[in-house]
């Protein structure tokens, strides 16, 4: 099994079919990367972390929350993709 968790940080823990914790990896969490992107640029405001209706997005804003929830969409899916793998193929 695979658990994720959303919260200050993107957690990725793998679970045994017995139970038992086999290892996870740690990412930024969604909040987190926002705050840093918007504080460390110039010109970039902050914005709602809600998915637009397409990845390729005119606006800044809409530029933001694309690659903000797109991006760990991508991320996500990368990461399971991986654990799956090396778990053998299969999860949950």
């Amino acid at each position: 099994m695979i658990v994720i968790d959303f919260g200050t940080a993107v957690t990725y823990d793998a679970i045994s079919a017995e139970g038992d914790y086999l290892g996870g990896a740690i990412a930024p969490g969604v909040e987190i990367s926002l705050d840093a992107l918007v504080s460390q640029t110039a010109m970039l405001r902050r914005v709602e972390p809600v998915a637009p209706d397409s990845v390729n997005r005119a606006k800044h804003s809409d530029s933001i929350q694309s690659g903000l929830v797109w991006g760990f969409v991508a991320q996500v899916e990368g990461m399971v993709k991986r654990m799956v793998a090396e778990l053998g193929g299969s999860a949950r």
